[in-house]
């Protein structure tokens, strides 16, 4: 073993953390799961995992967030040998969290206040948790031979090994098991994020083991690959848009309340797809005032806060984001193995070739690594982050769920609640308006699902352009007309492709007059709002529009406008404190199915990858070692 097996300890009172993994298949077998067996006194409470799947390489990051008595926790993780370990910094699932997260509006052109009240122009619920939250570190990792190792280990430790749990992991034929232990201080407690990086295969997101105790367990996972990530022979739940309601008091929706009943009714098997899309990696949705920021945005800049690295994250953001529009796939890269190798030891060195991305502009110093390590063998342009919510009831185990990368509709985490409710407002009962934006499918749901897009100004947006090139979204509905200086996308059904011209996508509120359906010319995707009147009309290929102008003037743009003009000062999300340092990544690119053509690279951008990424290179080691991340 490599790692030295953990020294003998007083018996105690603990709780066990058997953590899914995603691990490729030994002599044909269908490998790891795992599991959260609570001690006396400890609960789960949500289990996160993401997995990056690549052509050479799976990746996989977990963590458990729990609560309960103070004490000793462990987690013990099944890898093959040849894994290579780490931690992660606390900046990489809360950017996964923070570009995912579903922000629920309310109707659009509804009061959302009490009658006789009013307050921010454009409020919104944040359905996830933003603000930073201290990680337990981990007092030992160490490997394990087999499952009677893990057995003695436990019975040393005090642990509460399940005979069930013992039986199961015997059945993992040829894996070891890593077994981190932390020190839990009482109360609620997230433990540091495990990274294991393994050779390709194929993936899976596996959590047969992972059955919750008295209550029941939240699953949020996060899947990278080459396109849209789906979980193969589960059942998709939808959430439609206009079943939400948006409570007049309490300033917030049901969504979490809905989410929970629509995943409890569907069982062991449902599913629901929060966001899917190539952009939540590199662009920031508008929301009036505010926005969400982007995964390498909100990364780069939590990293450099938490003390994980020491580059200026603004400028790592956007050699990143540009790195991330290449068709080139990235080169073969060298995970830390802070933690070590299991049964090995780390012999990689990077060479980019000169038709590949190099990793190196993935990275923000050392630690701040997680897309350089998960992204490597694809192509930056074609990857998509998808993000799931599972529910795994009381008492009842998880299942193994085969993942898939492919065709399907992106998904913004932008919603728009169907009504307004009054009934806790004094001296008013009954609901509020009914009128808002809703999608044809709602969101979530199986590949072609309908969902939001990004926001512009304090409003939702539409579903995404369908992969079929015989079926073409029409508008549904006029929103209305109140010269607010926002924009409010007209929700499209896809359904009927009679009457609608090519590429015709979306169709934009313009404000106080003017039709809310124009035909668009070819490649149109997007009409922004012009304020209060004037010409929505863009060129042929024209991705991104700029910004409210006001109430009056053209908007048209020239050919091959990809990127709308916005501030690029920090305004971020106001849950998140840690975006203070460098936001140089303002602007949102909205989600498509299909992308016509990327975006071009200036001469500029070019000839800073020449000067930085050999630099780079040059500043670190690429053998075993390195310091982890927070």
């Amino acid at each position: 073993m490599l790692l030295a097996n953990r020294p003998r300890m007083p018996r105690r009172s603990l709780a066990v953390a058997l953590s899914s993994s995603v691990l490729l298949s030994l002599s044909g077998d269908a490998l790891a799961t795992g599991a959260w067996l609570p001690g006396a006194g400890q609960a789960s409470v949500e289990q996160r995992v993401a997995v990056a799947a690549g052509p050479e390489r799976t990746t996989l990051w977990t963590s458990l967030r729990f609560q309960g008595a103070s004490g000793p926790v462990a987690l013990v993780v099944p890898v093959p040998p040849l894994a290579a370990l780490d931690t992660s910094s606390d900046a990489w699932f809360e950017a996964l969290e923070a570009a995912t997260a579903p922000r629920v509006l309310p109707p659009q052109g509804v009061d959302p206040y009490c009658p006789g009240e009013a307050g921010a122009p454009s409020p919104f619920e944040t359905v996830g948790r933003l603000a930073h939250e201290a990680t337990l570190e981990p007092v030992e990792v160490t490997v394990l031979e087999d499952a009677d190792a893990v057995a003695r280990w436990a019975a040393s430790a005090g642990l509460a090994l399940s005979s069930e749990a013992a039986a199961q992991l015997g059945g993992l034929r040829g894996m070891r098991f890593v077994a981190a232990r932390f020190d839990a201080p009482g109360g609620a407690a997230v433990t540091r994020t495990l990274r294991i990086a393994t050779g390709g295969g194929e993936p899976i997101l596996p959590l047969s083991l992972a059955g919750a105790g008295a209550g029941d367990v939240q699953v949020t996972a996060w899947l990278l690959g080459d396109g849209r990530g789906a979980l193969s022979g589960a059942a998709p739940v939808t959430l439609p848009p206009a079943s939400l309601s948006w409570d007049a008091s309490a300033q917030r929706s049901d969504y979490a309340e809905l989410r929970a009943g629509a995943l409890g009714e569907a069982g062991l098997h449902g599913w629901l797809v929060e966001g899917a899309g190539h952009e939540a990696l590199s662009r920031r949705i508008s929301l009036g005032s505010d926005s969400v920021d982007s995964v390498i945005e909100a990364y780069f800049a939590r990293a450099s806060a938490y003390g994980d690295i020491g580059d200026a994250p603004g400028t790592c953001a956007a050699v990143a984001a540009a790195a991330l529009e290449s068709s080139l796939k990235v080169a073969a890269s060298c995970p830390r193995a802070a933690h070590g190798v299991v049964d090995g030891a780390l012999d990689c060195a990077e060479s980019p070739r000169r038709d590949e991305t190099d990793p190196d502009l993935l990275r923000c110093g050392p630690a701040a690594d997680d897309l350089a390590v998960g992204l490597s063998g694809l192509a930056p342009s074609s990857v998509w982050l998808t993000r799931v919510s599972l529910r795994l009831a009381a008492g009842q185990p998880g299942a193994d769920w085969p993942l898939t990368f492919g065709e399907g509709s992106a998904i913004s985490p932008v919603v728009r609640a169907g009504r307004v409710l009054v009934d806790e407002c004094s001296g008013e009962a009954g609901a509020g308006g009914s009128s808002g934006v809703g999608g044809p499918d709602g969101l979530g749901g199986g590949p072609g699902s309908g969902g939001f897009g990004p926001a512009s100004g304090s409003s939702g947006a539409g579903n995404p352009p369908p992969d079929d090139d015989d079926t073409y979204d029409e508008p549904a509905a006029d929103v209305g007309c109140g010269c607010s200086g926002t924009a409010d996308t007209v929700v499209v059904d896809d359904t009927d492709p009679q009457d609608v011209e090519d590429d015709e996508y979306y169709a934009e509120d313009d404000g106080c007059s003017g039709d809310t359906s124009e035909p668009a010319p070819e490649d149109e995707y997007y009409a922004e709002d012009d304020g209060c009147s004037g010409d929505t009309s863009e060129s042929e290929d024209e991705y991104y529009a700029e910004e409210d102008d006001g109430c009056s003037g053209d908007t048209s743009e020239s050919e091959d406008e990809y990127y709308a003009e916005e501030d690029d000062g920090c305004s971020g999300d106001t849950d998140d404190s840690a975006e203070s340092e460098d936001c140089s990544m303002a602007g949102e690119r909205k989600s498509s199915a299909r992308k016509k053509r990327g975006p071009k690279l200036s001469v500029m951008a070019l000839g800073m990858f020449a000067l930085i990424a050999p630099l780079r290179r040059a500043s670190r080691p690429r053998k075993g070692g390195g310091r982890g991340g927070r």
